[in-house]
């Protein structure tokens, strides 16, 4: 079984199907637009980042995925976010797979609830209740269009597609906007991040399992079970969500404490 978010208007000739059988299950796409509002946001000057930035100080709290076209626009956008106080990841080919399974993973459990990312980050990612989806620049094709947009709206939720746009962008006949919106730079409720992450270098290879951490950070720590959040164990490391303002702090009593009568190597990741 294939299968495919976009319709696909030949089959490549290397799949070599006889005869095939085609399922439309796509017949909710309408369905799914009442569900997602695009919205104007426009920019007096070229260069979008002053007006990307407001942008996010103005929306509610939640997961935002930023796109951009290019690897090195990643970077810089990434760059201004983080120098403004804004809790920003970023996600493209360029960097190591451990470090992409990372971003998405610290995008997940809220450390960096915001995600600038190339249009790898459009398809193929578990990712969790994005409220908005940002297309920082216009997308190339009604395909990548789609795509973005999927990050959001999934399943039955809705969502919000922002669409910055200057003097210079020429829009494309598949973008339609619903509304538009001038951002204040306030919110009662703003993007933040009340979370940190622990990493260990230790991971299900070295027999670490979810609940050997938990035991670990609440008898060794002195974290309420309840205050721990998302644990991902891979093969050879761990990352644990814990409160932000409890982070240094559990560092530190945490430190020279074996793990299951091993020596672990635990940092910090904001």
């Amino acid at each position: 079984i294939l299968t495919s978010a976009t319709r696909l208007s030949e089959f490549p000739e290397w799949l070599r199907l006889d005869k095939p059988t085609t399922i439309d299950c796509l017949g909710g796409a309408t369905e799914t637009r009442h569900r997602l509002q695009v919205v104007e946001v426009e920019s007096p000057a070229r260069d979008k980042i002053d007006m990307l930035i407001e942008l996010m100080r103005s929306l509610d709290n939640g997961r935002v995925i930023i796109f951009v076209n290019h690897r090195e626009s990643v970077e810089r956008v990434y760059n201004h976010l983080r120098k403004a106080g804004l809790p920003a990841g970023l996600y493209h080919g360029g960097l190591e797979q451990i470090d992409r399974e990372k971003a998405i993973d610290l995008l997940n459990n809220g450390t960096t609830p915001i995600l600038v990312s190339t249009d790898l980050g459009s398809r193929g990612l578990d990712i969790e209740a994005v409220r908005a989806v940002v297309h920082y620049h216009l997308p190339v094709s009604e395909e990548a269009w789609t795509h973005r947009n999927g990050r959001t709206a999934r399943v039955d939720a809705t969502g919000t597609v922002y669409v910055i746009t200057s003097e210079a962008d020429s829009i494309p006949n598949f973008v339609r906007f619903d509304r538009s919106y001038t951002p204040t730079g306030h919110n009662d409720n703003p993007i933040h991040s009340d979370v940190a992450t622990l990493h260990f270098n230790s991971g299900k290879r070295e027999k670490v399992s979810r609940g050997d951490i938990l035991g670990y950070l609440v008898n060794q720590a002195g974290i309420e079970a309840s205050q721990i959040g998302k644990i991902v164990v891979k093969d050879h490391s761990a990352l644990a969500a814990i409160p932000r303002q409890h982070a240094g702090t559990i560092l530190s009593t945490l430190k020279g404490i074996k793990l299951k009568g091993k020596s672990v190597r635990i940092s910090l990741l904001k």
